[in-house]
């Protein structure tokens, strides 16, 4: 988990560079993120490595934990490097990270769950 922001005009960073495999059959990038912020505010992820760069600028403000993705299949064999900015435009502006993972996204469809039925 992180916390970015605080200082108005001061912008927060977090970033991980590292080897994305080719043998990821849907790679993504998956985060959850809640922020108590005004309109002006900016909140950016990049992903960069040698395919163009892969911009995201997810909905602020996410008064509740949003979960957010992005697909990284274009970087699949590549080292990339992933941004999460924040740009706060007043104190104590803050965007709060969490859950942040690179995976294999499940696309086989619906799951279905059974659960046991009680009857009294």
């Amino acid at each position: 988990a992180a916390a970015l922001g605080g200082a108005a005009g001061v912008g927060s960073t977090l970033q991980q560079t590292f080897f994305l495999s080719p043998s990821l059959g849907t790679p993504t990038l998956s985060y959850l993120y809640r922020a108590s912020v005004n309109a002006g505010d900016l909140f950016t992820v990049t992903v960069q490595g040698d395919s163009p760069n892969s911009v995201m600028n997810p909905t602020l403000p996410a008064s509740a934990w949003s979960h957010r993705w992005l697909d990284l299949a274009p970087f699949a064999g590549q080292t990339i490097t992933v941004t999460f900015a924040f740009q706060p435009a007043a104190a104590p502006d803050r965007l709060l990270l969490d859950e942040v993972a690179v995976g294999d996204a499940d696309t086989s469809g619906v799951n279905r769950v059974y659960l046991p039925v009680l009857i009294r």
